[in-house]
């Protein structure tokens, strides 16, 4: 498995990801939150590689970890929520 993450001061997500208000950028911190989601499922032996279908509205299973740690820090810091990992908000 290879994975890459890469920290920019503040930037835009690339895969399309976009947040309950439909914004596509988000703080440096709650991207690592996402992704320290992933390290604690694969930690916890609960890693799931399924990225579903793209189909918005819906969350695969193998995000469903690291989307609900990135809403917890988006909710303590009052930012906006990301509700699907496939979003059905269009981008603004």
């Amino acid at each position: 498995m290879t994975s890459f993450f890469v920290i920019m001061e503040r930037g835009t997500w690339t895969h399309g990801e976009v947040d309950d208000e439909g914004k596509t950028d988000r703080e440096p911190f709650v991207g690592l939150t996402h992704e320290l989601g992933h390290a604690e499922s694969f930690a916890d032996g609960n890693y799931d590689m399924d990225k579903g279908n793209g189909t918005p509205g819906t969350t695969p299973s193998g995000e469903k970890n690291s989307l609900k740690r990135e809403n917890q820090v988006r909710s303590f810091f009052k930012f906006s929520l990301r509700s699907f990992y496939y979003s059905k908000v269009e981008e603004k």
